[in-house]
C-alpha cells in the first residue's frame, strides 16, 4: 500500500503512479479522500500484455424472434493469418435480459411492461468445438415463452488458444412479444425532482419488427399510483412494529418493507397514423406512479416515475449527515 497526498490543479487532482516491470499482476485498487471523509475507489487490472492472434464473428439474426423460437447465434473463428480456427475451444454464457429500448432509431423511448418479473437470470453455459472451417451454431431453446415484454438474449463467448490470449466477444438476439410495440418517453429526467403539481407528459409511438411506424393505432394511456403503505423497519428478523413477529433467523441487518397498492389515477384513449407520435399528460400528486399505455393487440409498454422531493435525494452520494455518523464538538 502506498499513500500520496497530491495538491489540486484548478479544480483536478490527478496521479501518476508509474508501475514497475516486476509489479505484481491482477486488480489493483485506488482510494482517494478529497477531504470530506468519503473514500472513492477505483478498480484496474494490471496484465501481461499479449496481443490477440485470432478473430471471432458472433452473428444473430437482425429480425426479432417470437417468444417461442430458439435462438441461433453463428460462430466463426479465424487466426489473423488467415488460417481458420479448427478445433479451437469456444466458452461463454447465455442471458436474458428486457430489451427497454428495443428501437434504436427513437432513442428515449422505453417498451415493455416495467412490473413484468423474472426478465433478468442467467442461461445455460456454452461449450463448443469449431469444426475444420473454424466454425459453429450456439442454439438456445426458449425458456421466455410467457414473457410479453421485448427481451434480448446474450451471448458472451471467448475463443480459446493455447498459449494465447482469448478473444472474448458478445452478441445480442432481439425477441418481441408481437409484431407491433408501444412505446413511451416521458419529457422529463428520470430523477428530476419536478413540480408534482404539473402535469407530466410523455410522446407515445407505435412500432413494427422493423422499426416502422405503422398505421393507425388506437392507445389506451392508463395512469396508476404506485401507494406504498405501512413501511416496516427490521433489524434481522425483529420488526419495530409490534404486529410482525420474528422468523427465528440470523440478524441480516436494518431492512425496510412496505405493502403496495396500485391505485388507477385516470384513462386516456390516443389515436396515431403513420409516421406520428401521440402526446399525452396527466396531473400528478407527491408520490410513485407508473404509466402504462395498451396496444389493440393487447401488448402492454410502463415506466415509473417519482413526482415530488424524496427523502433520500439530501442523502444520495452529497456526503450530507447521516443517522450513524455524528459530529459533536466541545467547548
Amino acid at each position: 500500500m502506498r499513500t500520496v497526498v497530491s495538491q489540486p490543479e484548478n479544480g483536478l487532482y490527478r496521479l501518476n503512479y508509474p508501475l514497475d516491470i516486476n509489479a505484481p499482476t491482477g486488480l489493483w485498487h485506488v482510494r482517494a479522500n478529497t477531504g470530506d471523509n468519503l473514500l472513492r475507489s477505483w478498480d484496474f487490472h494490471v496484465e501481461d500484455f499479449m496481443p490477440e492472434r485470432m478473430a471471432l464473428n458472433l452473428t444473430a439474426q437482425k429480425t426479432p424472434l417470437a417468444p417461442a423460437d430458439e435462438v441461433k447465434f453463428s460462430v466463426v473463428g479465424y487466426y489473423l493469418y488467415g488460417a481458420p480456427a479448427n478445433g479451437n475451444t469456444l466458452q461463454g454464457q447465455l442471458f436474458l435480459r428486457p430489451l427497454r429500448d428495443a428501437v434504436a432509431a427513437l432513442p428515449g423511448f422505453q417498451f415493455g411492461n416495467i412490473a413484468e418479473e423474472n426478465l433478468s437470470r442467467s442461461l445455460d453455459e456454452v461449450q463448443l468445438t469449431l469444426d475444420k472451417g473454424g466454425r459453429g451454431e450456439v442454439s438456445a431453446a426458449s425458456q421466455w415463452q410467457e414473457a410479453h415484454s421485448p427481451l434480448q438474449v446474450i451471448l458472451q463467448a471467448s475463443l480459446l488458444e493455447s498459449g494465447g490470449r482469448p478473444v472474448t466477444r458478445r452478441v445480442e438476439q432481439a425477441i418481441w412479444p408481437a409484431d407491433t410495440l408501444p412505446g413511451i418517453r416521458p419529457q422529463f429526467a428520470a430523477k428530476a425532482v419536478y413540480d408534482y403539481r404539473t402535469d407530466t407528459t410523455v410522446n407515445q409511438p407505435i412500432v413494427d419488427e422493423d422499426s416502422k411506424r405503422r398505421i393507425r393505432y388506437c392507445l389506451r394511456q392508463r395512469a396508476g399510483r404506485e401507494k406504498k403503505r405501512c413501511p416496516v423497519y427490521r433489524c434481522g428478523s425483529s420488526a419495530s412494529v409490534a404486529t410482525i413477529t420474528g422468523t427465528g433467523r440470523k440478524s441480516e441487518g436494518w431492512q425496510s418493507q412496505f405493502d403496495q397498492k396500485d391505485l388507477v389515477e385516470g384513462e386516456q384513449t390516443l389515436d396515431l397514423n403513420a409516421d406520428e407520435t401521440g402526446k399525452v399528460s396527466f396531473p400528478v400528486e407527491w408520490g410513485a406512479y407508473r404509466l402504462e399505455v395498451k396496444a389493440p393487440n393487447e401488448t402492454v409498454s410502463s415506466v415509473r416515475f417519482w413526482a415530488g422531493y424524496s427523502w433520500q435525494d439530501n442523502s444520495d452520494g452529497s456526503g450530507a449527515a447521516r443517522p450513524d455518523r455524528v459530529t459533536l464538538k466541545t467547548g
